[in-house]
């Protein structure tokens, strides 16, 4: 017997599930021949049904309380301010400053990411945070000291945007709400054809002797159909307009909630009352066009995240770290530490970035990291990176970066990134958006006190044409959409940007500045010549040169890593641009320039190269010089190869070239010489090439700078676009705006067409959006257009919109299987004269 009373005592629990009962409810349940207390009618419910069965013996047997369902409460968010599992999900600087990427769910528009972000920005310790809107993507910047971690996720989640952090995230759920999505779709699709039906049946009835049972009848069965179209498929957006009104930031989700509602409440008490007009196929229709347009949004948000997710997925769950006495263990990736050394079968994927070791070489597929299909072969003490797939025989390698620090997650972390400049562009449309809903809800209003004489149905059906037309769905993707569909093609083919604005600049680019050691060469030098100045000979001389060399990453320097030192390096500095120091068996040594090497023994230059008879005119080698500090010991001439297709794709670029390198003036002509390049300059040093670069800059050029190595950096920072070749080196990556992962300089006239391209795909979309809008409104007014049309009007431009920015991302792009087709025009990118990244 189940017994409720009117008295709210408080500090009791509930006899069934062991939770505290809430104040003002009193239900209890005879149990046993006592009165139990109860929480709630569940609870009391399934106690009473054990009672009435005879089963009350369950409380007796029962050791604990019931587990209940797994909530998110404050407790649970607290666990992400563990210290340890900080460290593994963000990156800290010397201001202790927390970065972390994460993921955002429930994102409808750009104002939802307007809403997020501003309200996050309000929280104090909240340094900066920006959301991708296109990908659901972004970054957080944070103090803990100020503000805990759980806070922020907490409320974030009451906003109704659930953050995750990107290295949790769990890409199921994104094809879960991908799968629901599709349901709403399908429910909205069927009720929508079973309103219709009804609809035709009160059209056509409405001419004629309809009898009011068969009109009534028809209107209650379009109401049954209705109302799950709207209170499930259309929940989403009702759910999202909530949100923004509490916040007093009415979003694109305010007029068309407004409009569905008005529909469908207004057909409720038409269809209750007997009398008036009925809305329910406009309020399906719009609830079916807005859920297939927002469907069709959110899988091209899958597809642009597909690059990240497939190197995610592909990453092993475990590892075998191997231990000492032929002895190994299986870890998880996290447990792995640098200096470790682990195994990988054929067919693995490596969960580490390092060192192959043993005498054997093998080979690896890469083509998730560089966009390059054919396998690489890497010989033993070669670079093996995260996310490569071994394809033949075993590996060991010997880890060099694990977790957040290999280079997969320096990629993914370019890919999540939005950039402080494209949350400015998204920022420009969330603000557009919410002063062009204002200004709707405005004219809906004076809309609806315009045509009120004529009785308040019109007044009705002509507001409900204005709320749905004039949505700004389309103008607020117009820009976000073709940005995220350029990325994410250049993502697939190995060419990663920074941020969305250097797209958006890349278009005014007026000059190309190239480096020539690594970008227009192999940067893979051969030792064709030694000279001495003293009594050493070339092995002493290339023994000593080694040492040093081995510590450096500059492409001169790993010539002569095929030669194994027997000297120890001792408090090596290396002088960007300059050459290398170290200590070898208690004296100083330099290996580098002329003038660098010299310093350190206070030689004459011009009388060493007197001695050597070599002039810095006439050689056409590169050279490294060695010295201690006593004397200059020898020098040594190495020399490189032009890329293949280097004078191609310069001239392809359409560009003025502009040739700066360190390496000997003469050197320097002979490959200009080569490249057909009549601006150039050699034996710069890296803030000689700044000047160079801000001297162009001053004479009004926009110069798109391309480079590899870290005499670079300065030079990739100050251009207006900087673009880093290869994966060579930290520092030129950080520094620029977009990194090559491959050497093939056939991205670069490729990434230029395609921001050509971009410009106009963005400029096409506001054109059409600005147009549809401001022709469309006036005619809503005037009452012209009927509810169900507008529906289609709004839905229509949005999908335009979208569709004409995927056309930048088609599939197949940099498959050289599909070259040919693409050269036959089938590719709309590839007909605007833009060739394949990847394809030479």
């Amino acid at each position: 017997m189940i017994k409720m009373t009117d008295c709210s005592p408080t500090g009791r629990t509930c006899y069934h599930c062991h939770e505290p009962v809430p104040a003002g409810v009193d239900l209890q349940v005879t149990l046993d021949g006592q009165l139990r207390d109860m929480c709630c009618t569940g609870c009391a419910a399934v106690a009473g049904m054990l009672s009435d069965c005879n089963l009350e013996g369950f409380y007796q047997l029962r050791t604990a309380a019931a587990a209940r369902p797994a909530l998110r409460s404050e407790q649970w968010w607290q666990a992400f301010d563990e210290p340890q599992l900080l460290d593994q999900l963000a990156e800290t600087d010397d201001r202790r400053i927390y970065r972390m990427p994460v993921n955002v769910s429930n994102l409808r528009c750009a104002a939802c990411v307007w809403l997020l972000e501003t309200c996050l920005r309000k929280l104090p310790g909240v340094e900066h945070i920006v959301i991708n809107f296109a990908t659901g993507q972004g970054e957080l910047h944070w103090r803990p000291v100020e503000t805990a971690l759980s806070d922020i996720l907490i409320e974030a989640d009451k906003l109704g945007y659930p953050l995750q952090p990107a290295l949790l995230a769990n890409h199921g759920e994104q094809r879960a709400r991908q799968r629901t999505s599709l349901r709403r779709l399908l429910v909205s699709a069927l009720g929508m054809f079973q309103v219709m039906m009804m609809s035709l049946g009160l059209y056509l009835g409405a001419g004629s002797d309809m009898l009011l049972a068969e009109r009534d009848f028809f209107r209650w069965i379009a109401l049954l159909l209705a109302t799950p179209v709207v209170w499930y498929s259309g929940w989403p957006f009702l759910q999202s307009a909530w949100r923004q009104l509490r916040c007093l930031k009415p979003g694109m989700d305010v007029p068309v909630s407004l409009a569905i509602l008005l529909a469908w409440s207004s057909s409720c008490i038409s269809t209750f009352t007997g009398s008036g007009e009925v809305y329910f196929d406009s309020a399906v229709m719009f609830v079916f066009f807005l859920t297939v347009s927002r469907h069709l949004e959110q899988h091209a948000r899958l597809r642009a995240t597909a690059v990240s997710q497939r190197a995610s997925q592909l990453l092993p769950l475990m590892v075998k770290r191997l231990l000492n006495d032929d002895q190994h263990e299986i870890i998880q990736p996290l447990q792995l530490r640098r200096g470790d050394k682990i195994e990988a079968a054929a067919g693995e994927t490596l969960a580490a970035d390092g060192v192959l070791l043993g005498n054997s070489s093998v080979t690896v597929n890469e083509s998730l990291l560089t966009g390059e299909s054919q396998p690489v072969t890497k010989h033993p003490g070669a670079t093996l990176l995260a996310g490569s797939q071994v394809l033949d025989g075993a590996v060991c390698l010997l880890v060099t970066a694990c977790g957040k620090h290999t280079t997969l997650a320096a990629i993914q972390q370019l890919m999540r990134s939005a950039g402080d400049a494209s949350g400015n562009v998204f920022d420009w449309s969330g603000r557009v958006a919410v002063w062009f809903t204002c200004t709707l809800l405005l004219l809906a209003g004076f809309t609806a006190f315009l045509h009120w004489p004529a009785g308040w149905q019109q007044s009705l059906h002509t507001t409900l044409a204005v709320l749905v037309v004039s949505c700004p769905c389309a103008l607020a993707l117009a820009i976000p959409s073709a940005l995220s569909a350029a990325r994410a093609r250049l993502a697939r083919n190995g060419v990663l940007v920074r941020d969305t604005s250097t797209l958006m600049r890349l278009p005014g680019v007026t000059r190309l500045v190239v480096d020539k050691t690594g970008t227009l060469t192999h940067g893979k030098f051969r030792l064709n010549q030694i000279r001495s100045c003293t009594g050493l000979d070339d092995q002493q001389l290339v023994e000593l040169a080694a040492a040093l060399a081995r510590h450096s990453h500059h492409p001169l320097a790993q010539a002569l890593q095929d030669y194994p030192p027997s000297i120890v390096a001792e408090q090596i500095d290396e002088v960007p641009g300059q050459g290398i120091s170290a200590v070898l068996n208690e004296m100083r040594y330099r290996l580098g320039k002329l003038d660098f090497v010299a310093a350190l023994c206070r030689a004459d230059t011009a009388q060493i190269r007197a001695q050597l008879s070599c002039s810095d005119d006439r050689n056409a080698q590169s050279e490294l010089w060695l010295s201690n500090q006593h004397q200059v010991l020898g020098l040594m001439l190495l020399s490189d190869e032009l890329k293949h297709n280097a004078a191609e794709i310069l001239k392809a670029s359409a560009l003025p070239v502009t040739l700066l390198s360190g390496d000997t003036p003469a050197a320097v002509s002979r490959a200009a010489g080569q490249l057909g390049i009549n601006d150039f300059h050699g034996a710069m040093l890296p803030e000689h090439k700044l000047a160079r670069l801000q001297a162009l800059q001053h004479t009004g050029e926009q110069v798109m700078a391309v480079g590899d190595g870290i005499n670079d950096a300065p030079l990739l920072a100050a251009a207006d676009v900087g673009i880093a070749i290869g994966v060579q080196h930290s520092l030129a990556k950080a520094a620029a705006d977009v990194l090559i992962l491959h050497d093939d300089l056939s991205a670069l006239p490729a990434l230029h067409k395609l921001a050509m391209l971009t410009r106009r795909r963005i400029r096409q979309n506001l054109s059409w959006a600005l147009l549809y809008n401001l022709s469309i409104i006036p005619v809503a007014m005037l009452g012209w257009l009927p509810p169900w049309l507008a529906a289609l009007g709004m839905s229509l431009s949005s999908l335009l919109v979208v569709g004409n920015s995927l056309r930048l991302n088609t599939p197949g792009i940099g498959n050289a299987n599909l070259e040919k087709s693409l050269q036959t025009g089938s590719d709309p990118a590839y007909s605007a004269g833009i060739k394949p990244v990847g394809v030479s």
